[in-house]
């Protein structure tokens, strides 16, 4: 985990925290989890969570190209996740290449979950 040295010269207890579960998460463990007693019976079949978004640069930058990026859950907790990104038209508001940046993901959820297909998937 890369850090700058004036935050370690002095840290506090939340810098330290902070680290630890930055660094648990990349060794492969997990920070947290939804109690048995509370998880929905939603989470008892395969499911897959979404996220998607578009940044746009400034209409001062030379490359002018959105950056369009879809996360999703790899594991049935849900707290492992991985992305894709992807370059595409200046200020297009919707994702071009969703489809495929979804089935990249998908083929990933079943590889990371010993062959599970998703029951659901919720798109956020």
């Amino acid at each position: 985990q890369c850090v700058q040295a004036k935050n370690v010269t002095s840290p506090s207890f939340q810098v330290f925290s902070n680290l630890c579960l930055k660094i648990n998460v990349k060794l492969g463990g997990i920070n947290s989890i939804l109690v048995p007693s509370i998880r929905s019976k939603v989470f008892n079949e395969p499911l897959l969570f979404l996220g998607a978004s578009i940044f746009h640069p400034s209409v001062y930058d030379i490359n002018n190209q959105s950056i369009a990026a879809v996360v999703g859950s790899m594991d049935a907790h849900p707290s492992r996740y991985t992305s894709t990104v992807l370059l595409q038209q200046y200020r297009q508001e919707n994702i071009q290449e969703l489809s495929s940046m979804v089935k990249e993901l998908l083929i990933m959820f079943y590889k990371s979950t010993g062959g599970f297909k998703p029951h659901r998937v919720i798109l956020y």
